[in-house]
């Protein structure tokens, strides 16, 4: 597997796996008079809904997730812009060049997972 599509499926793995599943965990269980103040708000209003309301926030959560890496991903890859930044982005991993596919082999990952 060449280090693009292995890169971008770990992270695909890890985001929308441990990450999402520890901040769906945080809002359906931790105590909000105990959490800072970021997030006791938000833990207070996703435990007081039905819990279709709370899956549906939480596939939310997960597209967050996705968009945003994928628009860093892109960023990497030369194929989304950021302005004030007109070079170019390269991503080495283990001595091989990553960048350039990260956006796609993400997005075929994340979709892998959420069957989009």
């Amino acid at each position: 597997m060449d280090a693009s599509k292995l890169f971008a499926e770990e992270l695909a793995k890890d985001l929308l796996g441990s990450h999402l599943d520890r901040y769906s965990a945080i809002l359906s269980n931790y105590d909000p008079d105990k959490a800072a103040p970021v997030f006791a708000g938000a833990i207070r209003a996703f435990q007081h809904l039905a819990p279709q309301d709370q899956a549906a926030i939480a596939a939310f959560l997960g597209v967050v997730i996705t968009d945003t890496a994928s628009i860093i991903l892109g960023v990497i890859d030369g194929s989304t812009g950021v302005d004030n930044l007109d070079g170019e982005f390269q991503l080495f991993y283990d001595g091989s060049l990553a960048s350039g596919s990260l956006q796609d082999h993400f997005l075929a990952a994340s979709e892998t997972r959420f069957g989009a």
